[in-house]
């Protein structure tokens, strides 16, 4: 019996026939029966389409019809062989009107029916009171098909009459009325055993149905030659009358077959009764919440939900809890032979079995390393491809070692994960499924131990060496070298290595190395660097003593531009060292003698030029002074400290409003006149904030929010407005959050602005920087920036008027 069952289940599923033609509907929501264009294939109404492919008879045609409602003046009849398609079962609607059926398909007729939704429908035609929504007297597949709303002697939902045979698959049968059994199905028989009668349910879910006085309200399958055959299905919530069975009937001259089913909450009279006195036999991973249909896993909760419910497909199912004892029920075999789905289109199984009833429960994909490295491997480039215990699902990767970020994010493909250029070290590969975080990972751990070559010394970023000089080293001892300068050709090298005289401007060294059996190092290393032989302005003394003076406390102011110390060298021919300081310089308790004050200004390159002015200090003439009243004292103001190196700067708003958050702070306040130290946040979007260094470098920044920090003897303010990046499997990020942050700056002085993925170091210049998630822009709108890229590892001298983005290093 189980065995002629399942093979008639398998032989009713859904075929592609020999298609003739090709049928195009063009209103979804007409009944008009106006003739086709047989020329282009095309009907106005489906009922214009079934009669076209009607009148060709012996072709098995399809007939695609677009979204809409169609309201039947009349059942739609099928006489021929022949495929109907909706597009979805929620958007393609036949409905009865309470009057007529859906379909009805006759003795020779043969129909494929799917995406529909069939509703409001009444036996009222074709000399049967049978079948509310849909009347098979032929052979009909129904497969993603909602029955329900419907009403009929027998059968609210669908009747099979004697010799039909009828298949429904991935559908759902809810909410109809037999008057007297069969609320949802029947499956009538006829009197003698032949012709067979025969209906498979498979993956598909029988709810909510009512039934008369001796009905059964779920599925009734009576009389002789009447086969029924249920495969992982739900039967559940139906109703039968006083005198009826509520989910399954079937009386002793007809068969059935349940198998990795779920039959719970029939009801009659308000109590629980699943079936009728004759068993329908027990095909085995069956679960039932009581036993009258003697099934060998009885008395329990299934664990199914109160209420239908949409979980991603065309219709509504009802949903499993994840400790319901119908999860991997069915044992892999011929009951569940994968690839198969539940009802709304998941694939089953997800587990180690399939699970009983209509509803998977969506569990995590394992996940299967099949090819890529292991243990040691001497090269740089490596290829993991992997394979999934289901197909569709987003397998997510990560490679964590040395200069990975170790977070999981979407693979190349679906099945493979490229690296390239890796640092020599110990890496471990892991993919998983990304719907779900806690499921198994694959992994594997390889080390790298590729030919690799580093530089040890050499400049990078700007250098007034026209001829610098690079040293390097191989991971393997005896390995050669290739030297290449700007792009040309590799030639032979050794370290110390020393470039020929350069042109000012940016220039790139690489070098690789060569083990003792040819091998070469196929990622060179390399260092961007800008040769600037150009010396900065001149400073200009433009006030304090020259010559002989008696102030033995004297101030000189000047102008200059880059880096700015002074020196003092007193009478005793010692010089004092530079040291950073900012125009007005004072000198104080200076004793009588000559001097030398030097102002000096240093580029970034290590070029200088500096101005001195020589003076002397003398004794002031005595004179016997007038005898004075004795002064009023008076009260000395405290003097305001000034900024110090590494610690502070000074900060004063020169426009708008503009706030700061000092460190150990979380609250931003107007900022007023005053020193900061270094570790504040400056909210300038609203107002223009001056910045003066201890060195006395000063600069005007707005339009941004920033860090101060120092770094290398430079001023550093890095962009914090936090941005709103998406991630992977977050389509919709909130629509007000920021998609950039930027920062102008216009002044003189050791700057640096900083964004993601570069940073500027100036001059002397008008400037922007602008980040967003994927790059860091840097115009310039007056003087020189130098630019370093932090995924290129090179600094770029950029002019007035350019631009430069960087971008992160690709994997």
């Amino acid at each position: 019996m189980r065995a002629v069952l399942i093979a008639g289940l398998a032989s009713l599923a859904l075929t592609a026939p020999a298609q003739a033609d090709t049928w195009t509907v063009t209103d979804g929501s007409s009944d008009s029966s106006a003739a086709c264009n047989t020329g282009t294939h095309q009907c106005v109404s489906l009922r214009a389409a079934i009669a076209a492919s009607e009148a060709t008879k012996g072709t098995a045609d399809t007939i695609n019809v677009p979204a809409g409602t169609i309201t039947v003046g009349s059942d739609l009849v099928i006489q021929s062989e022949m495929t109907i398609n909706g597009t979805s079962a929620r958007t393609n609607v036949i409905d009865g009107g309470g009057k007529n059926r859906g379909f009805r398909v006759t003795a020779n007729g043969k129909a494929t029916i799917t995406h529909f939704t069939v509703r409001n429908g009444a036996a009222n035609q074709g000399g049967s009171s049978d079948g509310g929504g849909i009347l098979n007297q032929g052979t009909t597949a129904l497969d993603t098909v909602h029955v329900t709303g419907s009403r009929a002697a027998n059968g609210g939902g669908i009747a099979n009459a004697p010799g039909g045979l009828l298949s429904v698959q991935h559908s759902l049968v809810d909410g109809n009325t037999a008057e007297s059994t069969g609320g949802g199905i029947a499956n009538v028989g006829g009197p003698e055993a032949s012709p067979i009668t025969y209906v498979a349910l498979g993956d598909s879910t029988v709810s909510a149905n009512t039934a008369g006085i001796g009905g059964a309200g779920g599925i009734a399958s009576r009389n002789a030659g009447a086969l029924l055959a249920v495969l992982r299905s739900t039967i559940a919530d139906n109703v039968g009358g006083v005198r009826g069975t509520g989910g399954l009937e079937v009386n002793a001259t007809a068969r059935a077959q349940v198998t990795g089913s779920i039959v719970a909450r029939n009801l009659v009279s308000g109590a629980t009764l699943n079936c009728n006195t004759v068993k329908p036999t027990d095909g085995g991973a069956n679960v039932e919440d009581d036993k009258q249909c003697a099934f060998d896993l009885g008395g329990v909760d299934p664990g199914l939900d109160k209420t239908l419910k949409d979980a991603g497909g065309e219709l509504d199912v009802l949903a499993l809890s994840a400790s319901s004892p119908a999860v991997d029920r069915l044992a892999v075999g011929d009951s569940c032979k994968p690839p198969l789905t539940d009802q709304r289109g998941l694939y089953r199984p997800q587990g180690a079995a399939c699970d009983a009833g209509a509803y998977e429960l969506d569990q995590a994909a394992t996940l299967t390393i099949t090819t890529g490295p292991s243990g040691t491997v001497a090269d740089a480039d490596v290829t993991f491809q992997f394979s999934a215990s289901e197909p569709g699902i987003s397998p997510v990767c990560r490679l964590s070692g040395p200069g990975q970020s170790g977070g999981f994010t979407a693979c190349y493909k679906s099945n493979a994960q490229p690296y390239s250029g890796l640092a020599n070290g110990t890496y471990t590969f892991s993919v998983r499924d990304a719907a779900f975080p806690s499921g198994p990972v694959a992994s594997r751990t390889f080390t790298v131990a590729a030919l690799d070559t580093t530089i040890t010394s050499g400049p990078a970023g700007p250098t007034n060496d026209a001829t610098p000089a690079f040293t390097f080293t191989a991971s393997e001892a005896g390995a050669t070298f290739e030297c290449q300068v700007d792009g040309g050709r590799f030639t032979a090298c050794t370290s110390p290595f020393t470039l020929p005289a350069l042109a000012d401007g940016p220039h790139a060294f690489a070098v690789r190395a060569i083990d003792v059996t040819g091998k070469v190092d196929s990622t060179p290393a390399t260092r961007d660097f800008t040769v600037d032989t150009t010396p900065p302005a001149a400073p200009v003394v433009t006030g304090g003593p020259d010559g002989a003076t008696t102030d033995a406390s004297p101030a000189f102011t000047f102008t200059a531009t880059e880096t700015v110390s002074c020196r003092l060298d007193g009478p005793d021919g010692v010089a004092g060292t530079f040291a950073p300081c900012a125009s007005p310089e004072t000198f104080s308790g200076l004793r009588p003698g000559a001097y030398v004050f030097t102002v000096r200004s240093v580029d970034a390159a290590g070029n200088q030029q500096t101005t001195s002015r020589a003076f002397t200090v003398t004794l002031p003439q005595q004179a016997t002074p007038a005898p004075t009243p004795s002064p009023t004292p008076t009260v000395t103001p405290t003097a305001t400290p000034g900024p110090v190196a590494g610690k502070s700067v000074g900060a004063k708003p020169v426009g708008g409003t503009v706030l700061v958050k000092q460190p150990g702070s979380n609250t931003f306040v107007p900022l007023s006149p005053s020193v900061i130290r270094l570790g504040a946040e400056i909210d300038a979007r609203h107002g223009k904030v001056e910045l003066t260094r201890a060195d006395g470098g000063r600069a005007t920044f707005f339009d941004g929010i920033f860090k101060l920090t120092e770094s290398g003897g430079y001023t550093t303010l890095t962009l914090t407005q936090k941005l709103s990046c998406p991630k992977p499997r977050r389509a919709h990020a909130a629509a007000k959050k920021v998609k950039s942050r930027k920062l102008w700056g216009d002044g003189k002085g050791r700057f640096r602005t900083k964004g993601q993925y570069s940073a500027a170091t100036v001059r002397g210049t008008k400037w922007l920087v602008q980040d967003t998630c994927t790059s860091t822009l840097t115009r310039v709108a007056a003087g020189v920036v130098a630019v370093q890229d932090f995924a290129k590892h090179k600094t770029i001298a950029l002019k007035k008027g350019k631009r430069y983005t960087a971008r992160p290093k690709r994997r």
